[in-house]
């Protein structure tokens, strides 16, 4: 089983940040656990996918 990132409903204020590589670092940080479910749910569905390919008939 895949141990998903946490979501947090906390959006950074990413407009005040004026360092261009925090801003770079905290929007990405933001949307890692985002796109680490849904890659998850896409995997799981390959998964599914395949397993239906490879039956007979």
């Amino acid at each position: 089983m895949i141990s998903l990132p946490a979501i947090t409903e906390d959006k950074p204020d990413i407009a005040s940040i004026t360092d261009v590589n925090e801003k770079k670092e905290t929007f990405f940080d933001y949307l890692r656990p985002g796109i680490a479910i849904e890659n998850a749910r896409i995997e799981k569905e390959r998964r599914r996918l395949l397993a239906i390919k490879k039956r007979p008939g």
